[in-house]
């Protein structure tokens, strides 16, 4: 597996691996790179679209932003195109969609459903792991999304919306 246009690209917590995104015309991947040795594996996704399942068979659309989870055992994706939050547990590889509508662009707030992103672009992850901070790109706002209860919540931070 080659390098094409990367995008959120993370060291593990643990040095020896480089996560990145990387999205052509025709598929988008979550990609690592071993540092010892410069290999570059695919971890997740393939052709364009919108599939949560493990490793090569999840799909994506515009891979943005990524970050570790604190302990390192998972990814956050910020899958811009379908306007959602993933997540990649590292050891199984695999890939549930965590917060938005797919294919569903728009502003909404809420609990566990119905919340929509407008190109999810960066993403950070608190020191605790318990909340995603998300810079939404076509909606010109902070988010802030609540995942340490068991369900989901997602709030505007700062930015009119406009």
């Amino acid at each position: 597996a080659g390098v094409d246009s990367p995008t959120g690209i993370k060291v593990h917590p643990s040095g020896d691996t480089v996560v990145f995104g990387q999205s052509s015309a025709s598929a988008s991947h979550i990609r690592g790179v071993t540092l010892s040795t410069g290999t570059v594996n695919t971890l997740a996704g393939g052709d364009h679209g919108h599939e949560d399942a493990v490793g090569t068979n999840a799909r994506f659309r515009n891979v943005g932003g990524i970050a570790f989870a604190e302990n390192g055992t998972a990814v956050y994706i910020c899958d811009s195109g379908n306007h959602l939050i993933r997540k990649l547990v590292l050891e199984s590889l695999q890939v549930t969609t965590l917060v938005g509508t797919a294919s569903s662009s728009g502003l909404t707030n809420g609990l566990n459903t119905g919340i929509q992103f407008d190109w999810p672009q960066v993403i950070a992850v608190s020191p605790d792991s318990t909340r995603l901070y998300i810079g939404d790109k076509n909606n010109h706002v902070i988010r802030r999304v609540l995942i340490e209860y068991g369900y989901v919540l997602a709030e505007t931070l700062s930015g009119s919306g406009t």
